[in-house]
C-alpha cells in the first residue's frame, strides 16, 4: 500500500482537497474491499506519512538554527554581521509560523507543503478515522491508534510539566538573565538565540543522560544531541569565545556515559534525579532481560 501516494494525491487533487476527509474514507473502503485492510491498519499508515512530513519540516527548522550557531562561533564578536544575524532570526521565526517542507517523490518530483497544510491533512485523516468507529465498536477489539494531533513541534520532550519545572529550577542559576529563554527551550520551543552554559560541556550533558535513564526524558539520544548542539554553547578553558557542543562528544556522553564529570564536578545534585554509574545501568538492563 503506497500511503505517501494516497496522502499526497488526496491533497493535491483539487476535487479531493475540499472534502479531504471523505476522500480518505473512500480510500479506506477501497483498501478494505480490495486488500482486506482494517481501519487501524490503513489510517495508521496514513498518519505515519504525516509524521514523516512533520519530521522533514523539523529537520529544516534545526538546520537553519545550526547555520546561525556555526556563524556565531566562527566569527569574532566584533566582526559579526548584525544584519545577517537578524536575517537568520527572522527566517527562523518565519519558518516556525509559515515554513515549508520539501519532499522528494520516487519519480523525482518535489512537493512543497506548509506546516498548516500538513496539519490540515492530519485533521482530515483523523476525521475519516472517526467515521469508522461505529464499525470498530461492533467488530472484534481493535488496538488503539496513537494519533498525533499536536500542531506545535517540540524539539525536546519530558515526562510531564512538573519535570520541566524541576529541571528548570536546577539549571536556571547557570543562565542569568536568560531564565525565561531556558524555560522556553525546555518546553520544546525553538529559540532565536543560542544560550550559553558557563562551564564545560560534559557537566551539562550528563544532566540529560541522568534525566533519560531515570525516565524523565522521552527523546532518543540522537534527538537530545541535536537539541543540545543547536540550542546551547559552552565556555571552554583556553578559548576566549563560546564554543559549540561537539556532536560526537555529546552523543558518546548521552549514550555510553563517556567523559562523565567526576562526582565533585557533577551539577543538579538532587534526590529526584539520582546518578547511576554505567555498571549499575548495565546490571539493570540484564535484569530486565531475564
Amino acid at each position: 500500500m503506497n500511503y505517501l501516494e494516497i496522502v499526497l494525491h488526496g491533497y493535491f487533487n483539487e476535487n479531493n482537497r475540499e472534502f479531504l476527509d471523505k476522500y480518505f474514507f473512500r480510500e479506506f473502503k477501497k483498501a478494505e474491499k480490495e486488500h482486506f485492510f482494517e481501519a487501524d491498519e490503513f489510517f495508521n499508515g496514513c498518519l505515519k506519512i504525516v509524521d514523516i512530513l512533520k519530521e522533514n519540516y523539523k529537520k529544516q527548522y534545526i538546520e537553519i538554527q545550526s547555520e546561525l550557531n556555526k556563524y556565531l562561533v566562527s566569527v569574532k564578536k566584533e566582526d559579526r554581521d548584525n544584519e545577517f544575524i537578524q536575517q537568520q532570526k527572522e527566517e527562523i521565526e518565519y519558518l516556525k509560523l509559515n515554513g515549508n517542507t520539501n519532499f522528494r517523490l520516487n519519480n523525482g518530483k518535489n512537493v512543497v507543503l506548509k506546516i498548516e497544510e500538513i496539519s490540515y491533512i492530519q485533521n482530515a485523516i483523523e476525521q475519516a478515522l472517526k467515521k469508522t468507529q461505529p464499525e470498530i465498536e461492533h467488530s472484534k477489539p481493535q488496538p488503539i491508534i496513537k494519533q498525533k494531533s499536536e500542531q506545535n513541534i517540540k524539539l525536546i520532550t519530558f515526562k510531564n510539566s512538573e519535570t520541566i519545572e524541576k529541571i528548570h529550577t536546577e539549571l536556571k542559576g547557570y543562565f542569568p538573565k536568560k531564565e525565561a529563554e531556558l524555560l522556553k527551550a525546555l518546553q520544546g520551543e525553538q529559540l532565536s538565540e543560542i544560550l550559553l552554559f558557563p562551564h564545560n560541556q560534559n557537566k551539562f550533558v550528563e544532566v540529560f543522560r541522568r534525566l533519560k535513564y531515570n525516565g524523565f526524558l522521552l527523546n532518543t539520544d540522537t534527538e537530545t544531541k541535536n537539541w543540545i548542539c543547536t540550542t546551547f554553547q559552552f565556555i571552554k578553558k583556553g578559548f576566549a569565545e563560546p564554543q559549540p557542543f561537539n556532536e560526537d562528544t555529546v552523543w558518546n556522553n548521552l549514550n555510553k556515559g563517556k567523559g562523565e564529570p567526576t562526582k565533585k564536578e557533577r551539577i543538579c545534585i538532587t534526590d529526584w534525579l539520582p546518578y547511576k554509574n554505567p555498571k549499575t545501568l548495565e546490571e539493570e538492563v540484564q535484569k530486565e532481560k531475564r
